[in-house]
């Protein structure tokens, strides 16, 4: 956590009584019932009348803070090492008639209720995912239900690669305010679903992913003889984005080691990783007879 985390944690006695409870719960147990009991007793407490003095305090005193704010408004509360707790206020008027597209998360998420007279919502299912990194085509949402209500002060168990959960349109309703908390579990892929097929679309990366993707092309366009080693192990990584990513790098940096590197690729045990290696493959064939 930075400093000014710590700070608020300090500061605001619902976050720092949660906090002392939840720094030596394992991750994948914040999902059972003592302590999603425990998150509960955040809205009874005086929590958003704390945070709200607390926040115009640092205001006050402080001129280098600057809340965050807008349509959208996200507040890092906390940042542990084993979850992440998140105030979220949504101004329901900008919320889509429609949703077009959604995804599901990579970790398990309890959603607490802050607004008063709660918060409507759908909720769909994916099916069972052997392999989250392979994204199936085939199989469609299951639609739970899209007229739920989640009151005052309940919560919400989402759970990874399982649930997905969207907003509704809600006219009585001009805010929306809920607290998300976010394990911290080895992250994976995600799918991102049309909601009017009900069919996934794409596979979409971790955070953590995406950077180290984007390192590998920094890497190829500083095309510095030094990034080759580093690339040359990026080929073994876990993750078969991150080993493409460092594929494309290494062929940037060194066409002959790349080549040399592609039979791994024609072999990797992820079919778009196979099917990306064999368009690669009759793309040098053309540009060596051409």
């Amino acid at each position: 956590m930075n400093n000014a985390e710590t700070h608020r944690i300090n500061n605001i006695s619902a976050i720092r009584e949660f906090h002392d409870f939840a720094s030596a719960i394992a991750p994948s147990d914040f999902t059972e019932g003592y302590v999603v009991n425990e998150f509960k007793k955040i809205a009874t407490r005086s929590f958003l009348p704390d945070l709200i003095d607390y926040e115009l305090n640092q205001i006050n005193t402080n001129e280098l803070h600057i809340p965050s704010g807008g349509k959208y408004t996200s507040l890092s509360l906390i940042n542990a090492k084993n979850y992440t707790l998140e105030l979220t206020v949504v101004d329901s008027q900008y919320i889509p008639e429609v949703n077009v597209y959604s995804s599901s998360f990579d970790q398990d998420v309890l959603i607490l209720c802050l607004t008063q007279d709660g918060i409507s919502y759908s909720l769909f299912q994916q099916k069972d995912t052997e392999n989250p990194a392979i994204i199936d085509k085939s199989k469609k949402l299951a639609l739970v239900s899209d007229d739920l209500k989640l009151p005052f002060g309940e919560c919400l168990i989402i759970k990874k690669h399982r649930d997905i959960f969207i907003y509704n349109k809600d006219k009585e309703n001009k805010k929306i305010i809920i607290l998300t908390l976010m394990t911290k579990q080895p992250s994976t892929f995600t799918w991102t679903y049309n909601l009017a097929t009900g069919l996934p679309e794409q596979l979409v990366a971790s955070v953590h992913d995406s950077r180290l993707e984007n390192v590998c092309n920094l890497l190829a366009d500083l095309g510095h003889p030094s990034s080759i080693t580093s690339m040359m192990e990026m080929l073994k990584h876990d993750k078969h984005n991150i080993r493409w990513a460092a594929f494309k790098s290494l062929i940037q940096l060194d066409f002959d080691q790349g080549c040399n590197a592609l039979d791994s690729m024609l072999n990797d045990p992820h079919p778009e990783v196979r099917y990306a290696a064999q368009q690669t493959k009759k793309l040098i064939g053309l540009q060596l007879t051409a």
